[in-house]
């Protein structure tokens, strides 16, 4: 009875270890072989993380937006005046904002406006031309200078408008000497 019983236990014990090698046999297959479900549901994964934009391009979307939604400002200042223009949504417009910081002299011109002659011409490609409101920015493209009018102006042929000073207009007629034009950020 003894021998029996050791016949049957080690059977058992025979049997219990095959079963835990075939579990490990069908667990290390399982990691190796993919089921048809497996699959779809890497496919799935695989598609969903690569239509994830990553934070790099969330970040230049957002800053594209931005840009597209900012208001443009830039400051103008003399030794003793500031004045502050509004750009408009211009090529015109943009082209002066991306050459800031600038530091130009200011001319007296006829008897409405002070110019000054920024390094590169503006691109006037779509811009529209036409006149303003006294404090109005304007670009007269024939000779390459931006006009900053005192009192109001009539359209003239390649006069395009750039935007209008929302503070300090009532210092343009004072302007004198080097002027420091710079991109102007409200805090």
């Amino acid at each position: 009875m003894a021998k029996c019983l050791k016949t049957v236990i080690c059977i058992l014990f025979l049997i219990s270890l095959s079963a835990c090698g075939a579990n490990q046999e069908h667990t290390a297959n399982s990691d190796t072989e993919a089921t048809p479900e497996k699959q779809e549901y890497d496919l799935q994964t695989e598609k969903a993380a690569a239509s994830i934009p990553s934070q790099k391009e969330m970040s230049q979307e957002m800053d594209l937006e931005e840009k597209k939604d900012a208001v443009l400002q830039i400051q103008v200042q003399d030794g003793n005046h500031t004045i502050i223009f509004e750009l408009n949504d211009s090529p015109a417009a943009r082209s002066l904002y991306d050459q800031l910081p600038l530091t130009v002299e200011v001319q007296d011109y006829s008897t409405n406006e002070k110019i000054f002659y920024p390094p590169e011409n503006l691109d006037t490609e779509n811009a529209v031309e036409g006149g303003g409101p006294a404090g109005s920015l304007a670009y007269f493209s024939p000779w390459g200078n931006v006009v900053m009018y005192y009192s109001d102006y009539g359209p003239y042929n390649g006069l395009y408008h750039l935007g209008n000073a929302v503070s300090g207009s009532e210092w343009i007629a004072e302007l004198t000497g080097t002027l420091e034009i710079q991109k102007f950020v409200e805090t």
